[in-house]
């Protein structure tokens, strides 16, 4: 999951609930200075995910 800090479309808050709720293997990485989408720099991360067996 990845968070924006300055994000005023869904506030951290709500998603740090969201991932206090979730019971698998998960991981958070926080951007301070972002708002909302643009998160180019972990697509790799995403691609690797997906593609897991």
């Amino acid at each position: 999951m990845i968070v924006g800090l300055e994000d005023i479309v869904c506030p951290p808050l709500t998603a740090f609930a969201v991932y206090s709720r979730i019971n698998s293997p998960k991981e958070i990485i926080v951007y301070p200075k972002h708002a909302h989408g643009g998160f180019t720099q972990n697509e790799d991360k995403k691609i690797k995910f997906l593609l897991k067996e």
